[in-house]
């Protein structure tokens, strides 16, 4: 521990310090408070023990947290001395690469004029001024970390860290520095020793080009305009790509071969991207040829539409009320014969835009994209349009039948209603608000709002049919129930006081208070309260009191 500087120690010496008091402390110790547990009363002995055994434990935990520190501290001076090696390699690496460019720089510069020179210079003298830095920064970190073997107190993992991160990101700059010079180099290296061939690929694709463009305009009768720039800025590139492989630069001594194997290379991707965009173009021009027939189709269709849309428009107005299709009546003036002439002016000038004298495929492309959702839109807007009419004029001439037939309904059931519906309240309502509505199926009617009107009768008959007969079938219930009712209370008048034989208060058999068999207070067979036959109380049959 004595390779570190003393402000790491501090904390594990007073923890150390802390343990020892509490081992050794006079009366107060451990060592103290052991020894007395050797005399005096079990009590105090007990007292002592357990005293002297805490603190033993607390001793021991500062011991391990001591122990636990100085570990740390060890592994973190091992950190640091690994990343000094780290960067140590990381220098010795670079210094490497950069002793490689230099000597791959003497071999093969004089193959190249001198700009390849003067820029392979710059990134040596680049790299080498990285690398001065670098070792600079070694002794700044070195002055923390001694050798392990030290004992002066002067190691500071911490401060080396601090110089050392610093110091491995730059090495990390100058290590991608390195690998792209040495990939320039390569790189120059190949495009110098396959100029030739890319020069003769260059000028085979120019051809090729040419050739291409000529057999597809004599075949279509475009002019490929864009495709032909191209096409010939390709060509120049294989110009220039052969001029620079065979010809010396004005002070120069050798072929610029990287600078002819470039040109090529555009050349070769020039070439290709022309025949690319003259199929582009024909590709568009079909297109637009295909879109432009059906933009005629659909002039067609919306002219048949059209006139279709404005004999609607016509019934519409002389039979039906204009709150019913109003807020369409602006898709009847869309869909008119003006946007039929409009769309065909719009076809006309698609015509020309891709014709043969024009040749503006783009420009077609956009007019007759924008003329066919425009006109899809209108003739969608007039389909419905026409939908809508027609539905209104089939509700105009179902009107009368769906009013003749939801009266009838309404009569039907009024009879029955009138006479039971207060024995089904809910049904007796039912009808009345049929009648409700068909008072608001004639006022719609007298609007010429045909539509509304056939649904409110129509809604009429769904609420009135059948009321009736739930009203009738309610009033049975209720006699029924009735009945029933007065069968009960017979059954229990009959019954008060009799044991056997049908008497009450005293009499002989059959009889009440005395009188004859078969009579209830008085005479008469068959009679309650007096004469006649099938009598309660009087005379008439079938009679209650």
């Amino acid at each position: 521990m004595d390779w570190f500087k003393q402000s790491y120690l501090n904390r594990p010496h007073q923890f150390a310090a802390r343990a020892r008091r509490m081992l050794d402390t006079p009366e107060k110790g451990a060592v103290a408070l052991h020894a007395k547990g050797t005399s005096g009363s079990w009590r105090s002995r007990l007292s002592a023990y357990r005293k002297a055994a805490s603190l033993a434990d607390e001793s021991l935990q500062l011991a391990a947290e001591v122990q636990a520190h100085l570990q740390a501290l060890l592994a973190r001076r091992e950190q640091a001395f690994q990343a000094a090696q780290t960067f140590s390699a990381a220098v010795d690496s670079s210094s490497s690469a950069l002793r490689r460019i230099d000597e791959r720089a003497k071999a093969e510069m004089s193959l190249y004029p001198s700009r390849y020179g003067t820029e392979i210079a710059k990134r040596s003298h680049d790299g080498a001024a990285q690398l001065e830095v670098l070792v600079g920064i070694r002794p700044r970190y070195e002055k923390f970390l001694p050798s392990r073997e030290e004992t002066a107190h002067a190691g500071d993992p911490d401060q080396a860290f601090g110089v050392l991160n610093l110091a491995l990101a730059r090495s990390e700059v100058l290590r991608q520095h390195c690998l792209d010079a040495l990939n320039w180099l390569d790189i120059t290296r190949m495009h110098y020793d396959k100029a030739p061939e890319m020069v003769e690929r260059g000028e085979f694709a120019s051809q090729q080009a040419d050739s291409g463009l000529s057999e597809r305009k004599r075949r279509t009768g475009y002019w490929l305009k864009s495709a032909t720039a191209i096409s010939a800025e390709g060509r120049s590139r294989a110009k220039l790509a052969r001029g620079v492989l065979t010809n010396v630069a004005r002070g120069e001594k050798l072929p610029d071969r990287p600078e002819a194997y470039l040109r090529a290379e555009e050349s070769v991707a020039l070439s290709g991207k022309a025949l690319q965009n003259a199929d582009a173009e024909i590709a568009l021009a079909k297109s637009v040829l295909d879109q432009r027939r059906n933009l005629a189709q659909q002039i067609d269709a919306q002219a048949q539409l059209a006139a279709r849309v404005q004999d609607r428009y016509r019934v519409l107005q002389l039979y039906h009320g204009a709150a019913a299709w109003s807020e369409y009546s602006s898709i009847a003036a869309r869909a008119g014969a003006r946007r039929v002439t409009e769309h065909i002016t719009g076809l006309d000038r698609v015509t020309k835009l891709a014709s043969l004298e024009v040749q503006e495929f783009a420009k077609a492309d956009e007019l007759v994209r924008a003329e066919l959702d425009a006109i899809s839109s209108e003739i969608s807007r007039g389909r419905d349009f026409v939908q809508l009419a027609d539905r209104l004029e089939e509700a105009r001439r179902q009107y009368s039948g769906a009013i003749q037939r939801a009266q009838s309904v309404i009569n039907a059931e009024s009879g029955d209603v009138a006479s039971y519906g207060q024995y089904s309240p809910s049904d007796a309502e039912s009808f009345h608000d049929a009648e409700q509505l068909l008072r608001r199926a004639r006022n719609k009617g007298s609007e010429r709002l045909f539509l509304e009107a056939v649904a409110l009768a129509n809604q009429a008959v769904s609420e009135a049919d059948g009321t009736g007969d739930n009203c009738r079938e309610a009033h049975r219930r209720h006699q029924e129930e009735e009945e029933a009712a007065r069968r009960r209370a017979a059954s229990s008048s009959s019954s008060w006081g009799s044991d056997d034989g049908g008497s009450s208060f005293g009499s002989s058999s059959g009889s009440d208070f005395g009188s004859s068999s078969g009579s209830d207070w008085g005479g008469g067979s068959d009679s309650d309260w007096g004469g006649g036959s099938d009598s309660d109380a009087g005379g008439g049959s079938d009679s209650d009191w």
